[in-house]
């Protein structure tokens, strides 16, 4: 709703359908105005990225107390799916995975104590 609202007052338009405002809501996301984050990847690996996140959240929603939701088992997983879509060798689309999932931490995005409880 936040969103929304900064997105109103910047007079930007919601579009037509759900799939229009999602998108929408992810570019005020990728260009939001913080100084601070720097965009480390492409906006298509960073907009993959969220969705692979999302997706292992959503999967493993039943198990988000116990330890699901690590930084090592997301980066593992976005790695995997990375891989996959952008048809290129494990180990660098783990790094992106990585490099993804801090991203979206530093916009508020994803809540920074989702693992909280990892041993570092």
């Amino acid at each position: 709703m936040r969103c929304m609202k900064h997105m109103s007052l910047k007079q930007k338009e919601f579009g037509t359908n759900k799939i229009c405002l999602y998108q929408a809501i992810l570019d005020e996301w990728l260009h939001g105005s913080s100084r601070e984050n720097k965009m480390l990847l492409w906006e298509t690996d960073l907009s993959y990225g969220i969705e692979a996140i999302a997706y292992y959240m959503m999967s493993k929603a039943d198990d988000a107390a116990g330890d699901a939701y690590t930084k090592n088992k997301m980066i593992a997983y976005a790695g995997d799916f990375l891989a996959k879509e952008m048809e290129c060798p494990l180990a660098k689309a783990r790094k992106a995975a990585e490099k993804c999932l801090e991203f979206w931490l530093q916009r508020g995005i994803l809540d920074k104590g989702i693992h909280a409880n990892e041993a570092k």
